[in-house]
């Protein structure tokens, strides 16, 4: 990671917030898949969309202000409308609502507290190699784990750089540590099949 020059350790972290950013839009509702065009601008006259808008809008206020907690905010008000909006609508037999909202989106959770699951922790399937032989399952896992340590280094550099941490060369001190953490989480909790 330290051999990685600082502008491509930036251009990293946006390439990561771009992705975040396209799936956050996708499934708002802003864009759409198009046969055409790969993707399209979504229904800006929806009530989803406007939810989705209506949060942006107000996190960006609030962001502008340099209100704490100012995207926290954001979430939690666009969470409240949205599950307001999808109780008050409801839904029909084809498991859309009145106002467009989908079923099981913008509900409220059965239990707010629940108990850890760890029925996969420390299960290991290897028949990936099974289905993909060798060099596929060899490639498979390459590209997950190279996908998974570039988010890594977008994110260390960003929260690094916002927190003081990172020195003006791009190093990060204790930084094994962080990437030893990083693997335990990214380690495999669910079984390939």
């Amino acid at each position: 990671m330290n051999a990685i020059p600082m502008s491509m350790k930036i251009a990293i972290g946006v390439g990561i917030g771009m992705f975040i950013a396209f799936i956050g839009l996708q499934n708002g509702g802003l864009i759409t898949p198009s046969k055409d065009t790969l993707i399209t601008l979504g229904d800006p006259t929806s009530f989803p969309v406007f939810i989705v808008l209506v949060g942006f809008v107000l996190t960006a206020v609030l962001m502008a202000r340099k209100v704490p907690g100012a995207i926290l905010i954001g979430i939690l008000f666009t969470t409240v409308i949205a599950i307001a909006a999808n109780y008050i609508s409801g839904v029909d037999e084809a498991g859309v609502g009145t106002l467009g909202l989908t079923a099981g989106t913008a509900v409220l959770p059965s239990s707010l507290i629940a108990k850890p699951d760890f029925s996969t922790f420390g299960y290991f399937d290897f028949s990936v190699f099974s289905y993909l032989g060798i060099l596929g399952a060899s490639l498979t896992i390459f590209s997950v784990m190279l996908s998974d340590f570039f988010d890594t280094i977008g994110t260390v550099v960003g929260i690094g750089a916002k927190s003081g941490l990172m020195d003006k060369k791009g190093k990060i001190p204790r930084l094994r540590t962080i990437l030893f953490v990083d693997s335990l989480a990214a380690a495999p909790s669910v079984p390939v099949r």
